[in-house]
């Protein structure tokens, strides 16, 4: 209890910085971090920082690509719930509404959320860690066309 906060805010500084780098990166879609600019609560910021979950979406978006995703990653042990100071991932299924519909109808596509809880590792090498594996995963499946005869 003495060390929470300053595990809190390295853990935020450490999330922040994964945040700015995934945001960056040509095969995410998408980071949902309330410390990058792109988030509608940027500037709300915690005592302590923006906490330590960052999620994001592939470009491709499959829940095979997802399920590929995982075990590429070293430093990232998979969990179900999320926190603590060692880093952890977890992937859920989020629904997508059809353009113009407020819900999803059955049978509308689904987006793949990657959660990560990051801890207190040094933040280059958790870096690192999603670089290789996002680097992995696109060698293996390196074009559409190759996913789409594959899948």
């Amino acid at each position: 209890l003495e060390t929470l906060s300053l595990r809190i805010r390295q853990q935020s500084l450490n999330a922040l910085r994964v945040a700015k780098y995934l945001s960056l990166h040509r095969d995410v879609q998408v980071v949902y971090y309330p410390g990058t600019e792109r988030q509608e609560n940027h500037g709300v910021r915690l005592t302590m920082g923006y906490g330590c979950l960052v999620s994001f979406v592939l470009q491709e978006e499959s829940r095979a690509s997802a399920d590929r995703f995982l075990p590429l990653l070293g430093l990232f042990t998979p969990a179900q719930d999320m926190g603590g100071t060692r880093s952890l991932v977890r992937c859920i299924e989020m629904p997508v509404p059809a353009p113009g519909e407020t819900k999803t109808a059955e049978g509308s596509c689904s987006s793949y959320l990657i959660q990560l809880s990051v801890g207190l590792e040094e933040a280059m090498d958790l870096i690192r860690d999603l670089d290789q594996a996002l680097l992995r995963l696109k060698e293996n499946f390196p074009n559409k066309t190759e996913k789409e005869r594959i899948l």
